[in-house]
This record gives C-alpha cells, structure tokens and sequence, in this order.
C-alpha cells in the first residue's frame, strides 16, 4: 500500500477510534481526522492519475513545463501538494465529481 493511502487509511481508523470513545472532547479528533483521510483519498486518486516520469505532477503545488522528445510535458516540482482549492480545481478539470 503506498503512502498516502496508508495515511488515509490510518487517519480514518483514528477517526472511527475516535468516535468510539466516551471522551466528548475526542469529537473535534474525529471530524479532523476524518476529513484528512477524505483529502488523502483524493491526493492518491490524482496521483494514480499523474503520467510516469511527471514527479506526480496532479499533486504537486507547482507545476512547470518541460521540453521532451514528445514535446511539452508538466512535471511537478518541490514537496509542497495542493490543498483543498485545488484538489476542487483539478477534480473539475480531469471531470470527477465529488459531492462536497
């Protein structure tokens, strides 16, 4: 299992643990992690989705033109990944429809 689906996975099971407990502080707990484990489901979905060799360009914050044989591609550069905003955004561009 890769990374970010494991994350998500993990966030989740907090979340259910969360919700299992008798301590009605752990009720914020549950929501945060919850909805982690939605956005991390979504950056794996748009990373499956990322060409080969594009550094997994769909999650990347910055994304920049580079010249191949084929001609331009758009690889992504740094650590940084996008945030909800975009998550919407790309979602809407590739034409998969989530329910927010």
């Amino acid at each position: 299992m890769d990374t970010l689906r494991s994350n998500a996975v993990s966030s989740m099971q907090i979340a259910i643990e969360d919700f299992q407990s008798k301590d009605p502080r752990r009720a914020l707990s549950t929501v945060r992690n919850m909805v982690a484990g939605v956005l991390l489901l979504f950056k794996e979905k748009l990373r499956q989705l990322s060409p080969p060799g594009s550094d997994e360009v769909l999650i990347k914050k910055i994304v920049l033109p580079k010249e191949t044989s084929n001609g331009i591609a758009f690889v992504g550069k740094g650590g940084k990944t996008v945030d909800v905003a975009e998550i919407k955004a790309r979602f809407v561009s590739l034409g998969i429809a989530v329910d927010w």
